[in-house]
């Protein structure tokens, strides 16, 4: 790394920023040369930032920099970013590859010299970073006086050190407890520890009343019609193969029904529609459809009285791995949680909610909780399955599943890539020399990808899902009336099918995908579908011979 000298001594009052690796120095003793990559690959992306919102690094530390801003708003604003960019990167990383940030600003005194860094304010930030968690900001009350009436961001105050008034800050859409991801937390799975009153419990199983849906329907002596009809609202196909329309999974498939009706009376025309000219036994079946989903309407059913306690019962149905399920619920609140003691299944659900923002990042975190146990494979996705419940794009209590189109934003993205960059950087196309790219494309034309859409409307609108898609594959960002109006009109399965025609490379299109959704003003949202995108498509990559 190289540090940015001055020539000459210079002493001025400045908003200082530091950041800092948290356990910067126990990670140098477990894997010395590693570690070090991984400090130049964070430094080199702080940096960028830091001049990105016109500060200036004035010297490199051993984990950090120490960079100075023209204004208190300019240097939260980086380092909310940082923090953002480098926790969502995290999410999707080994263990390994991952450096816990934490982040000081202060307003005083500041003394350069060639390469020596002093004066009170320096020491001041360097102890607020020294004290905040990781993904975390710390900032004095000199700066929280500048920033707290231009900044939506929430600030809370976490008590006086140093003499100092100290706040916090955290990057938007995550919860105030961080988790503080440490490798040596995901090879004690096994010995995680479970209240005893916990351990033999067996409560009567209560499934979800959306699953009691998919039950109800799964169990019809019609069931194979039941998809026919639901298949054909949903996709405009009618398929009479039984062997695919028992590979079709309805949960998946009723949620994207339900997406493109918001009240029962707009389910009961597409289904009468889809009826019309069928002979009299459809009848009959559409009947069955319109008087079990009904049910899962807002205006039908209200909100359960306590559905943490209803996701707690399902997910201890003694037919389920309930001790290992419960392992890997508690061992991410000890870990993620380490100063509150929950006692409940339930309540460490609700902790689980409160912690993450949404399934996505969940599942990224259970993921790296099972790193070395893929025995728990499985249990990681019927925990994600049923916590969908509580979440409030999954959720069929909660009725959010028309989602509204975002506009996009006439300013500049402050953002930068999420994607950072890996010491060894060894996946992406396979032999790219090699490949046969009309084999390619033949296996492309083959593909079947009624499982892949399915996969990916169990976490995202199939809506959002096509904007983004659209978006990506014409190189513009489209969210009018107007064009979503012309974008309803393509078939998912029809968009997946062009994306691997124009992206033969995974790498290219997750770079695209992140692009595109960068360019939305809901960017969040779409940084989230990129991500669901990505995750089912890369197993069709590996089908069809190119490595993911």
């Amino acid at each position: 790394m190289n540090q940015i000298l001055l020539r000459e001594s210079v002493s001025t009052v400045s908003v200082i920023m530091i950041t800092g690796v948290v356990g910067l120095q126990s990670r140098l003793a477990s894997d010395r040369d590693w570690t070090l990559g991984l400090v130049e690959r964070d430094y080199n992306f702080i940096a960028e930032q830091c001049s990105y919102f016109g500060g200036r690094v004035i010297k490199a530390t051993d984990g950090g920099v120490i960079a100075t801003f023209k204004t208190a708003t300019d240097a939260v604003q980086c380092a909310l970013d940082s923090q953002k960019t480098l926790t969502r990167a995290a999410a999707s990383m080994q263990p390994k590859d991952i450096l816990n940030h934490a982040i000081g600003i202060h307003y005083g005194e500041l003394v350069v010299s060639g390469t020596e860094i002093s004066g009170s304010g320096v020491v001041i930030a360097n102890r607020l970073q020294l004290g905040a968690n990781w993904g975390t900001i710390h900032i004095s009350e000199a700066i929280y006086e500048q920033v707290k009436n231009v900044l939506e961001q929430p600030i809370s105050y976490v008590g006086e050190r140093y003499l100092l008034r100290v706040y916090q800050l955290l990057p938007k859409g995550f919860s105030s407890a961080i988790p503080q991801l440490h490798p040596q937390s995901y090879v004690d799975l096994e010995n995680t520890e479970i209240p005893n009153e916990l351990i033999n419990s067996d409560p009567e199983a209560a499934r979800h009343i959306f699953d009691q849906v998919i039950e109800k329907l799964n169990q019809h002596s019609n069931i194979n019609e039941i998809k026919q009809i639901i298949l054909f609202i949903c996709l405009q196909k009618w398929e009479v193969e039984l062997p695919k329309l028992q590979k079709i999974n309805l949960k998946g498939l009723v949620q994207e029904l339900i997406e493109l009706t918001g009240t029962i009376s707009e389910l009961n025309a597409l289904v009468q529609d889809a009826l019309s000219g069928l002979d009299t036994h459809y009848l009959g079946v559409g009947t069955v459809i319109l008087s079990t989903i009904d049910c899962l309407y807002p205006d039908y059913q209200p909100l359960p009285q306590n559905i943490y306690e209803e996701v707690a019962q399902s997910l201890t149905d003694p037919n389920k791995d309930i001790l290992r399920i419960k392992k890997l619920v508690f061992h991410v609140c000890r870990y993620d949680l380490p100063d509150q003691y929950i006692s409940s299944f339930s309540g460490a659900i609700q902790a689980i909610q409160q912690l993450y923002p949404n399934l996505e990042t969940l599942r990224n975190r259970l993921k790296l909780a099972i790193a070395n146990k893929p025995e728990y494979n499985e249990v990681v996705d019927m925990v994600v399955d049923e916590l969908s419940a509580i979440y409030p794009t999954r959720s069929v209590a909660g009725a959010t599943f028309i989602e509204s189109i975002p506009a996009i934003s006439n300013t500049a993205d402050h953002g930068v890539s999420d994607s950072i960059p890996l010491v060894d950087s060894n996946h992406g196309f396979a032999n790219d020399n090699k490949v046969n790219q009309k084999s390619i494309d033949q296996k492309i034309a083959n593909l079947d990808l009624f499982d892949l859409r399915l996969e990916i409307i169990k976490y995202l609108s199939p809506l959002r899902a096509k904007i983004l898609i659209f978006s990506t594959l014409n190189n513009v960002a489209e969210s009018t009336n107007e064009s979503i109006s012309a974008i309803r009109t393509f078939e998912l399965d029809d968009l997946l099918r062009d994306l691997f025609y124009a992206y033969k490379n995974p790498k290219d299109l997750e770079v695209e995908l992140n692009n595109t959704a960068k360019q939305f003003k809901d960017v969040d949202e779409y940084e989230q579908a990129a991500t669901v995108i990505m995750n089912a498509v890369r197993s069709i990559y590996n089908q069809i011979g190119i490595a993911s």
